[in-house]
C-alpha cells in the first residue's frame, strides 16, 4: 500500500511540473504586462466621476453638477463653463434639455464623461379661484374672481368660457351650479393650493310648471263658462289648446326649446287655463313665482295677457300677476312674493286670455317655476 501512494504522489508531482514547465514563463510575462499596464493607467488622465444632483429639472430651476478627476493638467466641461478644477461643482441653469461634455487631458492622453439635464416646462399654478357669494337667489348675480401663472390657456365652465390669466366675470347661474376652472400649457395642468371647483347654491325650486303642464287640468271659455278641454290638442282647435312644442321661434326671432304652448278660445276675450294642484304645499315668507313669457313669431296681431291665479285655502282665487305682451314686446320676465299667503295651504292656476279679439294669440310660456328663498 506505502509502495503504491509513493508512485502516485510521485507521478502527481512530476505531471504538475510537466505541464507548469512549459508555460511558466509566459505565465510571468503576462503577469508583469498586467501590473504595467495598471500602472501606467494610474498616471493617465482619468474621470473618476461626473454626476448632476438632478437629471430633471423644472425650467428656472438650478442643477448641480459634480466632478472628480485625476491625473490631468487640463479639465474643461462644455458647452458655457469652460476650463475647471480637477475636482469641484458648479451651479448651471440650463434652458433647455442639455448635455454637459467633461474632458481631462495631460497633452497626449484624455479622458471624457457626459451628463445629461432635461428641462421641462413647469405646470400652471392657480393662485386662486373664488366668488363674491357662494349662495343666491334666483335671478341675482354674483362675481367670479380667478388668478393663474404661467399658463397658456385657462377655461372656466359653464360660464364665461375661455379667458385670461387673471380677472372676474359676473355669471347668473339659473340653478345650482359648480363652476370649475382648468389651466393648461405644455407642462401640465393647473396646480396650486385653491380647489379647482366653486360651488354656487341657487335657492331651490318647489315645483315646475311646464314640465308637469300635462298634470294640471285645462279649461277653455265657451263664451259662458269654464269648460274642461284635454291638454295636448291641436293648435288649430277653436276651442282653444295648451301643448308642449319644442324649438319654437319667438317674436324676438330667438328659439326655444320646449316650450308651454297655449291658444285661447277663439272668441273675443277667450280663454284657457290650467289649475295645478300642489298636494299639501304651504306658502313659506320666501317663496316666489319666477316666469318669463312671450308671443310665438308672426303673431303679429297678437294681443295677449298672461296671468297667475292663487287659490288659498278657505280664501277666494285672487290674480296675482297680469303680464300684458303684444309681439312687439319681445319676451318678458315677472318674479311675485307670496309671503302675503305665508303659512297658508295654495293651489296655483296659469291662464292666458285674449286681449279682445283671439287671432293670432299664440302665447308662448318659456319658463314657470315656484320657488324658495
Amino acid at each position: 500500500m506505502e509502495k503504491i501512494a509513493e508512485r502516485y504522489n510521485s507521478s502527481r508531482s512530476f505531471n504538475i511540473w510537466r505541464l507548469s514547465g512549459g508555460s511558466i514563463a509566459a505565465m510571468i510575462l503576462l503577469c508583469l504586462a498586467l501590473t504595467g499596464l495598471a500602472l501606467a493607467q494610474n498616471y493617465y488622465p482619468t474621470v473618476i466621476s461626473f454626476n448632476a444632483d438632478r437629471n430633471q429639472i423644472y425650467e428656472g430651476e438650478n442643477a448641480t453638477l459634480v466632478w472628480v478627476v485625476t491625473n490631468s493638467t487640463n479639465v474643461t466641461i462644455k458647452p458655457d463653463i469652460g476650463e475647471v478644477g480637477l475636482n469641484g461643482s458648479i451651479e448651471i441653469t440650463p434652458k433647455e434639455n442639455s448635455t454637459y461634455f467633461l474632458n481631462a487631458t495631460d497633452g497626449e492622453n484624455s479622458s471624457a464623461a457626459t451628463v445629461t439635464i432635461n428641462v421641462i416646462k413647469r405646470p400652471p399654478e392657480l393662485l386662486y379661484f373664488k366668488a363674491d357669494k357662494t349662495k343666491i337667489k334666483r335671478g341675482e348675480n354674483l362675481t367670479l374672481y380667478w388668478n393663474v401663472s404661467n399658463a397658456n390657456d385657462v377655461f372656466i365652465t359653464p360660464e364665461p368660457g375661455r379667458v385670461d390669466l387673471n380677472g372676474s366675470a359676473v355669471v347668473t347661474p339659473r340653478d345650482t351650479t359648480t363652476y370649475s376652472i382648468l389651466a393648461t400649457n405644455a407642462g401640465g395642468s393647473a396646480t396650486g393650493p385653491a380647489v379647482p371647483q366653486l360651488s354656487v347654491d341657487v335657492n331651490p325650486i318647489l315645483y315646475e310648471f311646464i314640465p308637469n303642464a300635462n298634470q294640471a287640468n285645462w279649461y277653455y271659455y265657451d263664451g259662458k263658462k269654464a269648460t274642461p278641454i284635454d291638454f295636448g290638442g291641436s293648435d288649430t282647435d277653436n276651442r282653444g289648446s295648451a301643448s308642449w312644442m319644442d324649438n319654437i321661434r319667438l317674436c324676438d326671432d330667438s328659439v326655444a326649446q320646449r316650450v308651454l304652448w297655449t291658444h285661447p278660445s277663439w272668441r273675443n276675450n277667450g280663454w284657457i287655463k290650467g289649475e295645478y294642484d300642489l298636494g299639501d304645499y304651504v306658502v313659506q315668507e320666501d317663496d316666489h313665482i319666477y316666469g318669463k313669457v312671450a308671443l310665438k313669431k308672426d303673431a303679429g296681431w297678437g294681443d295677449v295677457i298672461f296671468e297667475i291665479i292663487l287659490f288659498p285655502e278657505m280664501e277666494n282665487a285672487v290674480v296675482i300677476s297680469e303680464t300684458p305682451v303684444e309681439c312687439s314686446s319681445g319676451i318678458k320676465t315677472f318674479d311675485i312674493y307670496l309671503n302675503r299667503y305665508a303659512g297658508k295651504k295654495v293651489k296655483i292656476a296659469l291662464a292666458t286670455l285674449a286681449n279682445g279679439g283671439a287671432d293670432q294669440d299664440w302665447a308662448v310660456w318659456l319658463d314657470l317655476k315656484l320657488i324658495r328663498g
